[in-house]
């Protein structure tokens, strides 16, 4: 039996950072489109109980949650997971770091420019901007010591953090904002010059001007 990925062809969802993944590894995956119409199906709620997107089917069962599904094709194909106990442990940090600091931001900015939530108060907007600034100067802390972030080699990090910040640099960071991380910018284009990464996500675009949501006048 080969491996199914579930997902739907979105790059906004969790789903893009295991698609992207599947570029950098080679294993028998195959790639299943799903829609949102059907991932509350009682064939995908016996994959996914919580019916949400990205699960992986293999021979040994199903696997949900992103990050998950990252470590055990890495684990499979033997790359892009550490070479060591200490490289391991750098990666899951950051892996843990992109869930517990960066997605909670998500809500609070994104899905407003997306259209994933109303935009009703201009100052909670701009509040969460300015906590995802202070947020990728962490990033950028670590990346004024390292080409990437868990050391000198592109991992399952890179591969969940481009995902995770790639539609921030490219609708709501414009150049001032940018300019307090500077090395989170260089080590995006650093990343955008491997063909894995340009093949999926295309150019690597940064924001000229922001994209404001539609606020309620006063």
């Amino acid at each position: 039996m080969s491996y199914k990925l579930y997902t739907p062809q979105n790059y906004a969802t969790a789903g893009a950072k295991a698609e992207l993944l599947l570029r950098f590894i080679d294993l028998p995956v195959e790639l299943v489109r799903i829609g949102w119409d059907q991932i509350k199906s009682p064939e995908y709620l016996a994959k996914h109980p919580l019916g949400k997107v990205p699960t992986l089917e293999t021979p040994e069962g199903c696997i949900f949650e992103s990050n998950t599904i990252l470590r055990y094709l890495a684990r499979k194909a033997g790359k892009l997971y550490g070479n060591s106990p200490a490289e391991t442990a750098a990666i899951d940090q950051w892996l843990e770091f992109l869930n517990t600091q960066l997605n909670p931001i998500n809500p609070r900015v994104l899905y407003l420019i997306l259209g994933f939530a109303p935009a009703t108060s201009k100052d909670q907007y701009e509040a969460g901007k300015k906590d995802l600034l202070e947020v990728l100067k962490i990033v950028e802390a670590q990346l004024s010591k390292t080409h990437y972030l868990a050391g000198n080699d592109v991992s399952i990090a890179d591969i969940a953090l481009v995902g995770g910040i790639r539609l921030y640099l490219r609708l709501v960071l414009d150049e001032k904002s940018r300019a307090s991380i500077p090395h989170v910018v260089q080590w995006y284009e650093r990343l955008f010059t491997h063909a894995e990464v340009a093949g999926f996500f295309g150019k690597p675009w940064l924001c000229t001007k922001e994209l404001v949501p539609d606020f309620p006048e006063p």
